[in-house]
């Protein structure tokens, strides 16, 4: 059975297995056993597994050279405009310009919802990504519940 990373994922956090703690060796491989017991696929297991300890690796403080401006302008590659639909890339951009995305964390974002599969990308999964990347984000943009309600539903249509 295939089922995508992003399920995996949802799963996990649902589950709540992973409450911002990395768990041991044997841990891990209990849950990974638990997981093909339930009929997902050891590709995408894995793949959920990376994915959770690149996000544990994003937040990491860095030596300074982020450039962390309010009127940044970000750029996609020719492989980030394939793998993200614009509606997704807008609505990314449309958080930066209402302050509730820095620059770091727009790449956290990005780069989390580049390791999925492109066909598992939709509005939702990106502002599942997204809420779950801010709720990782040592940096600590606390959001406000007015705030996280417009990284959920999208109030930021009509912006450009």
């Amino acid at each position: 059975m295939r089922n995508s990373v992003l399920d995996v994922l949802r799963y996990l956090f649902e589950a709540s297995h992973w409450a911002g703690i990395e768990p041991a060796m044997d841990e891990q491989q209990r849950v990974v056993d638990q997981l093909q017991e339930m009929g997902f696929d050891e590709y995408s297991i894995d793949r959920a597994f990376d994915w959770i300890q690149n996000l544990s690796f994003l937040g990491k403080p860095d030596d300074g050279n982020v450039v962390s401006g309010q009127h940044s302008i970000r750029y996609y590659t020719n492989e980030e405009i394939q793998h993200l639909p614009a509606g997704i890339r807008g609505y990314i951009t449309g958080l930066e310009q209402a302050g509730i995305l820095d620059t770091v964390s727009r790449e956290m974002i990005i780069n989390q919802l580049m390791f999925l599969e492109p066909e598992s990308i939709e509005m939702d999964s990106a502002k599942w990504v997204t809420l779950v990347v801010l709720d990782n984000y040592p940096a600590g943009l606390g959001l406000t519940l007015p705030e996280e309600s417009m990284v959920v539903e999208g109030t930021y249509r009509n912006m450009h």
